[in-house]
């Protein structure tokens, strides 16, 4: 095809393209000639019409300048058209069919019409685009056309109404007309309503009936001039009915998820057809479905407006698409069987163990077989159904023929679906297996194997055989001599082919089982050894069946392996397999087998579902009906859904075609969809003995042979009932957590009730009433009815958890919705039982004052005028509340009544606690304060009003007050430690610490004389986090993201090194315990901090923890290792807003997007020395060849942004500026410097070439090599500078090199590595080359890269065996950890990087910027190529679940037992 045409090239005027192909072709003029648009055919007009829509403009004018120079040669034909337009892009189809259409007209020239054909797509063209295209004319017969003298004039066709435009508007009008369509699909009916506006409104009309995929049947129902509830005006109503199946009358029949259309057709215009589609559910109450409205009106159903024909007939089509056969809704009565509960992904496993239960001989041999007394007794006791979870009962598993008697016996017997746990605990499954979708045919070969292992010994040994086991003969026989090959095998089942070894679709059973006996010849190269004598000949190979079994199972091999897609494909060809299967032809003496299980897969590879239909025998009329089993729903069905309906195949879908031309719809087709439930295993029975193998056994009592089996299946039945019963009555009770008043006073602070001990548990009936409850706690706490009032702990309104007065004619039951303390099956509540005051609350013995005439309260009276109080107290001096009990008086008496004298009620409860030493004394002079808990949290507190009444301060029976005593003149806060005691006086400092961040709170909170409050107790104690400090070396390994030098392949990450990392949803997850040791930490320290304190404080704190030297700085990070994350140090003890108390440490933790203070917080300390004045540190990492770090070091260089004005933005804890000649001769200078034994082992494995080098190199005092500085970032080399840089020339010395910018707001993150430089030792010319790691996944490159020397022309798969020998690792473990060697170019970018495959035969190219000498080693540069090794990041492989990986690939198995 011209590339031109498709605007490809340059932008030329299209005249002159046409007059440059004339020009290249010999064309010239056409010749003069009149209108001849008459002598067309109708079949030509449509194909010019046709051709006028595919081509473009360009096109058009293409065609028409190649078929003048065609026609002066003479070969414009139809094979020169049908090229032509394949050239310009027209479909090979629709060329032929053009070119034949228009090579019919016999006698006209194509260039004429290919005239024609632009004068329709442009009638308005004309030649004069371009000044230079006078020579060529294209005008044709309906432009103008050149004279003789150059001039030009009209042609006879030329004017306003031109023959095109009529041609163009015949040649449409004619193409949309309904004749043109095609006729009714299979799926569709055609329905003509004659005289539609002679009936009445509400007056009917059927068609006639069309069967869909041989099961659902449908009509129309029209109602030509609307039905009744039609609104004005009268319209076409219509709808599709579905016909009751033979037979079904008297069934709940019902085809799901119908998709239907109806369209009424206009018989002049198709494309103006009224078409309405949707999807129903016809049932039998609900047969049709359709519009009231919508359609044509009534007015304008005339023959001019294309409604009606000719004969007055209105045109109507509809079409339904059925992809499911008919079901029938029915219950374990009227089918008789029952299904199997699906417990996750078993129904694979329920259809086999359904049609092995409808093998009647199959369940007599299962029922057949007796087991020893102790295995029935553990077959009782063990039995268990009603667990939800495979692995809730730890006692053994029943043996797999005691599971599948009980199966068999509940299907048999039971009137509910059955579970399947008892049985998949003998297979030795978890709650994992229930879950994981394996094969049928796979569990039902396993099956059959432990079963027969389990049945060798007994009477029925051997019978799975004699039922199943068939017999077939592998045979190589010789064509040219006497000589063959024969093997005998059996098999349980057949696998049999839906599509041979030629790619061709198998679409019958009998058809695939010829495929699997068919020969094959042994030829050529591929012939066979017919050993020593014969040598190789040719040979026929194949199968011969020699007997099939009783009960064939035969496996139709949808899922195959699709060698193009390199994943397994689903096929849903059709395959039609026969009721009655003719085996004699196969086998001799074989017969008849009957066809009687169908197991059907719906779905694709992945995932789907399994059902199965089986044929029942039907005692009373001696025929057959087939029942469908799907998990727990057993229905009745036709014989067409259990067979026909499961072939496979392709279903024709609903298709709204009148908006496409005639040739459109020819050439697409009517849209078709596989269907994806179809037949996976089918099971034959022999019908001279299908009588007596599907024959099901009796049971009942007068039965013998089974007697055992039924004994012990019916005391499993009553053991079952009784554990029913027992659970049931278990949902009938409750148990209530019976609490006294000393079991309240036993708690300290703020309390939730869910802390709170109770006294005992007793069990009550949900119908016990609150009166009995009472007799009955009065009879364990022997105190007088009269003298006890019970309070239930119940949900108020406002959401709190109070104690309530219980009345005494509520039941149990009326309380559980706001009583109930947990969501199971056996609820909970707590009664607090209060006796009246006097009585001693430990003892419960009444003992009142010699002189006291006062009897017990009746408080078996209590009416709502009585408050209930629960009283705590809290002491300032040791900041503990401790619970003094439950104080009760009426709604008038004043808080103060507590307090004061005689009884004074407060202080006799309190006096015990200051004998005990567990608060302090009460101060002189102090008064008191009374606070109340009235949140949903306990620390939710508030001041009332002493001299107030209860009801004024708004008290309810229930609440919670805190007595505190306040001293005009300020106490001490907190314990006052003697002397010496360090602890104390740190505990002393952190009180002071938290009342100073306390001091800056809203006007709200109170403070009395220099005295804590409860108020601000309770914030101090929801902001106290306990923090635990790792400290770090500052010379620690370097672990960018985690990753050691030296685990960057074969090592995992060391733990420890990160304490935090970011999650998918942004958010932090902080450790909550401490880590094991991680490389570089030296010590683990813990304290207490305040949210509300400053970083500064903070730092401040740990600092003191750790015992820092003096003038050292403690930098605080929150990521885990220091130099694990980028992120700069989350506190500091110099510096910035910190050491001005700015930030606080719940500001820091919301920006780190953490929503509320967590109360425990690891983070990282390191401790750096003081720096010069005017210096910086940097991080120094000292590696050695094989790129192991070997040591580290903190270095002080100048920082050259203390002079730099524009420099004065770097973040004070990043790398500062560097000149990296400078950092090398300090790193020099460290490793001649370092003393001790230490300094020495670093100088030695600094120097050693290997580690197997080391132990020669020990002997002898190791001279340092030339040293290399890198600076690497996010896994990649940025920069390197060596001491041996190649000079410009002999006199100029090194090249000078720019000063390295800062980088980062953390320099242990960015850090520089110090390595030896050996590759510049070497005669040959070589370039340095960077090896680096990147997880292509998330194209992040990772780890430790390096350098390795690369001379010229050195083949690739050597430079791979360079790197592999650097860093000690074999080819074999490269591939195991899924290594892959690529070459990247480009820049360290990953927008401008570029991967290239490696192959073996490659050399390694060499830097056309850099061609060094011989001897000479090239600089080298980031833009150099760069071998990159792909393999997952170590990171992302440790958080892969590996759990829901082996479950994946985990195998299907049955244990022996």
């Amino acid at each position: 095809m011209d590339n031109h045409a498709n605007g490809d090239g340059p932008a030329e005027s299209p005249a002159k393209r046409q007059r440059v192909e004339d020009e290249r072709l010999g064309a010239s003029s056409p010749p003069s000639d009149g209108d001849f648009l008459k002598e067309l055919s109708q079949t030509t007009k449509e194909a010019v019409v046709c051709l006028t829509e595919a081509l473009t403009v360009d096109q058009v004018r293409q065609l028409d300048a190649c078929a003048w120079a065609a026609h002066k040669k003479g070969c414009a034909n139809s094979k020169w058209l049908r090229e032509t337009l394949r050239r310009l892009g027209v479909q090979d189809a629709l060329g032929q069919n053009m070119a034949e259409a228009l090579q019919l007209e016999v006698g006209v020239p194509i260039p004429r019409i290919t005239n024609l054909i632009k004068q329709l797509k442009d009638p308005n063209g004309r030649r004069d685009m371009d000044d230079d295209d006078d020579e060529v004319s294209e005008d044709g017969l309906f432009g103008t056309r050149p004279e003789a003298d150059g001039t030009r004039s009209p042609s006879p066709g030329a004017s306003q109404d031109s023959t095109a435009s009529r041609a163009r508007q015949a040649a449409s009008s004619s193409m949309w007309r309904k004749e043109n369509l095609p006729p009714p699909l299979d799926h569709e009916l055609e329905f003509l309503v004659q005289d539609p506006t002679s009936y009445k409104q509400g007056a009917s009309i059927h068609s006639h009936c069309q069967t869909v995929h041989g099961s659902f049947t449908f009509r129309l129902l029209v109602f030509p001039m609307g039905t009744d509830s039609t609104n004005p005006p009268n319209q076409l109503a219509a709808f599709v009915e579905a016909v009751p199946p033979k037979g079904c009358e008297e069934v709940r029949w019902a085809f799901e998820g119908v998709r239907y259309q109806i369209a009424v057709v206009n018989w002049k215009d198709y494309k103006k057809s009224q078409v309405q589609n949707d999807i129903f559910t016809f049932t039998r109450e609900n047969t049709d479905r359709g519009w009231h409205k919508g359609f044509v009106k009534a007015a304008q159903m005339t023959t001019e407006n294309g409604w009606l024909n000719e004969d007055g007939a209105l045109c109507i089509r509809a079409c339904c698409s059925s992809r499911r056969a008919m079901i029938q809704q029915s219950n374990r009565k009227a089918v008789g069987y029952v299904g199997l509960k699906n417990h996750g992904a078993t129904c694979y496993m329920n259809c086999l163990l359904q049609t092995l239960f409808c093998l009647g001989h199959f369940r007599h041999v299962t029922y057949s077989i007796d087991f020893p007394e102790a295995e029935q007794t553990q077959a009782v006791v063990s039995s268990n159904d009603i667990s939800d979870d495979l692995g809730d009962d730890d006692r053994p598993a029943l043996p797999l023929l005691v599971s599948l008697q009980n199966l068999f016996y509940r299907l048999q017997t039971s009137e509910a679906p059955v579970s399947c746990r008892e049985l998949m605990r003998s297979f030795g499954w978890d709650t994992a297996d229930a879950f994981m979708q394996h094969d049928a045919q796979e569990l039902n070969r396993l099956l059959c194997d432990r079963l027969e292992e389990q049945m060798k010994g007994t009477a029925t040994d051997g019978e799975i055989k004699r039922l199943f086991e068939g017999e077939f003969e592998n045979y190589i026989e010789c064509i040219d001599v006497d000589y063959k090959s024969q093997r005998d095998e059996t098999f349980y089942d057949l696998q049999l082919n839906l599509r041979n070894d030629a790619g061709k679709d198998i679409t019958s059973l009998e058809e695939s089982l010829r495929d699997f006996i068919s020969e094959e010849v042994l030829e050529g190269d591929n012939a066979y050894d017919a050993g020593s004598e014969h040598g190789k000949q040719r040979a026929r190979k194949g199968i011969r069946f020699k007997r099939f079994p009783p009960v064939l199972y035969i496996q139709l091999k949808r899922f195959m392996f699709d060698p193009e897609r390199m994943d397994m494909n689903k096929l849903n060809g059709k395959m039609e397999f026969p009721r009655i299967l003719d085996l004699e032809a196969f086998a001799p003496g074989s017969g008849q087998y009957m066809l009687h299980t169908v197991i059907v897969h719906s779905g694709g590879v992945s995932s789907g579902h399994y059902y199965a239909f089986v044929r029942m025998p039907d005692g009373e009329s001696g025929k057959s009906q087939w029942v469908k089993f799907d998990d727990e729903c057993v229905t009745y069905c036709s014989e067409q859904a259990a067979i026909e309906d499961n072939f496979g195949g392709e279903d024709l879908q609903v298709w709204d075609y009148f908006q496409l031309s005639p040739r459109d719809i020819e050439q697409r087709g009517a849209p078709m969809h596989p269907r994806i439930h179809n037949a996976y295993m089918l099971s034959y029975v022999r019908m001279d003995k299908a009588q007596e193998l599907l024959a099901p056994p009796v049971i009942n009592g007068q039965e013998q042979k089974y007697a055992l089996m039924v004994q012990r299946c019916q005391r499993e039945a009553q053991l079952q009932e009784e554990r029913r019963r027992a659970r049931y009555e278990q949902m009938m009770r409750v148990e209530v957590k019976l609490v006294l008043e000393r079991d309240v006073m036993k708690m300290q602070g703020f309390w939730t009730h869910t802390d709170v001990p109770s006294f005992r548990s007793l069990k009550a009936s949900r119908e016990q009433s609150a009166e009995e409850l009472h007799r009955e706690i009065k009879e364990i706490l022997q105190v007088p009815t009269d003298h006890m009032s019970l309070f239930v702990l119940a949900i108020r309104k406002t959401r709190q958890m109070r104690f309530r007065q219980l009345k005494l004619h509520e039941d149990l039951k009326s309380l559980l919705p706001l009583c109930s303390l947990t969501n199971s099956s056996e609820q909970q509540i707590m009664v607090l039982a209060m006796v009246s005051r006097g009585y001693d609350p430990h003892t419960l013995e009444y003992v009142a004052a010699p002189d006291d005439d006062s009897v017990p309260h009746e408080l078996y009276k209590w009416d709502d005028a009585i408050v209930l109080l629960l009283v705590k107290y809290f002491c300032p001096q040791k900041q503990i509340i401790v619970t003094l009990g439950i104080y009760y008086a009426r709604i008038s008496d004043t808080l103060q009544a507590m307090t004061t004298e005689p009884e004074n009620w407060l202080k006799s409860r309190l006096q015990p606690y200051i004998d005990r030493g567990e608060v302090a004394p009460l101060p002189d002079g102090a008064y008191w304060l009374c606070w109340e808990e009235y949140g949903k949290l306990p620390k939710d507190v508030a001041l009332r009003t002493a001299d107030l009444s209860l009801k004024d301060n708004g008290f309810f029976s229930g609440d919670i007050v805190i007595w505190q005593p306040v001293v005009p003149a300020p106490i001490p806060i907190g314990p006052q430690p003697p002397a010496g005691d360090g602890d104390s006086d740190k505990e002393a400092d952190e009180v002071n610490a938290f009342a100073q961040a306390s001091s800056d709170e809203d006007d709200t909170v109170v403070r009395f004389g220099g005295t804590m409050t409860v108020s601000q107790y309770a914030k101090l104690l929801t902001n106290r986090i306990k923090v635990s400090l790792r400290q770090f070396a500052p010379e620690a390994p370097w672990v960018p993201k985690g990753l050691l030098a030296h685990s960057n392949w074969t090592q995992p990450i060391p733990p420890g090194i990160i304490a935090s990392v970011p999650t998918e949803e942004g958010h932090l997850e902080l450790s909550t315990s401490k880590s094991s040791t991680a490389p570089g930490e030296v010590a683990i320290q813990e304290i207490t901090a305040d949210a509300r304190s400053t970083l500064g404080r903070l730092a401040l704190s740990a600092a003191g923890a750790l015992n820092l030297p003096e003038g050292h700085r403690l930098w605080l990070f929150l990521h885990g290792a220091p130099s694990a994350w980028p992120h700069g140090p989350f506190a500091r003890t110099d510096g910035g807003s910190m050491r001005e108390g700015v930030r606080t440490i719940g500001d820091e933790l919301r920006n780190e997007r953490l929503s509320r203070p967590k109360q425990y917080l690891t983070l990282t300390a390191v401790s750096l020395p003081p720096a010069p004045a005017g210096h910086r540190p940097i991080a120094i990492h000292f590696f050695d060849s094989s790129v192991c770090e070997v040591g580290a070091c903190i270095l002080h260089v100048k920082d050259p942004s203390l002079e730099d004005d524009d420099r004065g933005d770097l973040p004070e804890t990043g790398r500062p500026d560097v000149n990296p000649k400078e950092v090398l001769e300090l790193a020099r200078q460290y490793l001649l410097d370092a003393k001790g034994d230490d300094g020495e082992q670093l100088r030695r494995r600094f120097a050693s070439r290997r580690e197997s080098d080391q132990a020669a190199a020990a002997a002898e005092a190791p001279t340092l090599p030339p040293l290399r500085l890198l600076e690497v970032c996010t896994g990649r080399i940025r920069s390197v500078c060596r001491q041996r840089s190649r000079p410009a020339d002999d006199e100029e010395g090194p090249i000078p090199l720019p000063c390295w910018p800062g980088r980062g707001e953390n320099f242990f993150y960015d850090a520089l590595r110090v390595e030896p430089d050996w590759e510049c030792e070497g005669e040959e010319a070589a370039q340095l080359v960077e090896v680096f790691t990147a997880d292509l996944a998330s194209d992040n490159p990772f780890g430790h890269p390096f350098l390795i020397k690369v001379p010229q022309g050195k083949e690739v798969k050597n430079v791979v065996a360079d790197v592999q020998d650097k860093i000690g690792i074999s080819g074999i473990e490269m591939k195991q950890m899924g290594c892959r060697c690529l070459m990247a170019e480009g820049e360290n970018s990953q927008s401008t990087r570029k991967l290239v495959e490696l192959q073996d035969d490659m050399t390694w190219p060499t830097e056309r910027s850099e061609q060094p000498a011989a001897g000479q080693l090239a600089e080298w540069s980031p833009a150099n190529a760069a071998l990159c090794i792909e393999r997952p990041h170590p990171m992302d492989v440790g958080r892969m679940i590996m759990h829901q990986r082996a479950l994946q690939n985990k195998g299907l198995t049955i244990r022996a037992g």
